[in-house]
Order: structure tokens, then C-alpha cells, then sequence
């Protein structure tokens, strides 16, 4: 009777130590269409967050008015240290 432990969600959290106009963001995005980015989503209801997807890997980006910014849906650490970078490189470009 063995168990084995499946990796099927990693999660990591920061903050871009800034508060964010997401409006222009989202904006920028799609006005830019920077090839890294698949799509940008502002949360209408509240305008508090994105939600921000790449063409090149399954992660997504959470980020908040506030400044912190998550990344969810990693499979492997690898892949979130490749989305890692990507977020990092899309935000430098805004």
C-alpha cells in the first residue's frame, strides 16, 4: 500500500512593491500587444485585479491595485521559474 505524492498546482506570491493604475495596465497591454502576452483581463466588478496569461506557457498572473502579484497553475518549478521571468520581462516593457 504505497502513496505517491503528485505535484499538480505550485503557487508563489510577491509584491511589485508599487500600487498600480490596472486600468492603464490592461490598456497598455492591449494597445502594445506584446508578443509575450496572450491576454489581459480586468476584473469589471471591482477593478481591483488582473488576470494576465502568456502565449508561451499555462500560468497565470494575478495582479493586484495594491502591487502584489501572484502566479498559480504552475506544474513544476521550472515552470514557474520560466513564468517567473516572463512576468518579469512583460512588466519592465510597460
Amino acid at each position: 500500500m504505497g502513496s505517491s505524492v503528485e505535484i499538480v498546482n505550485i503557487v508563489s506570491s510577491t509584491n511589485l512593491g508599487k500600487e498600480l493604475d490596472l486600468e492603464a495596465v490592461a490598456n497598455s497591454y492591449e494597445i502594445n500587444e506584446l508578443d509575450e502576452v496572450a491576454s489581459v483581463e480586468l476584473n469589471q466588478e471591482s477593478g481591483r485585479r488582473i488576470l494576465m496569461r502568456l502565449d508561451s506557457i499555462e500560468p497565470l498572473g494575478i495582479i493586484s491595485r495594491k502591487g502584489s502579484f501572484i502566479i498559480t497553475g504552475s506544474h513544476s518549478f521550472g515552470e514557474l521559474n520560466e513564468a517567473t521571468e516572463t512576468f518579469k520581462r512583460v512588466f519592465r516593457e510597460v
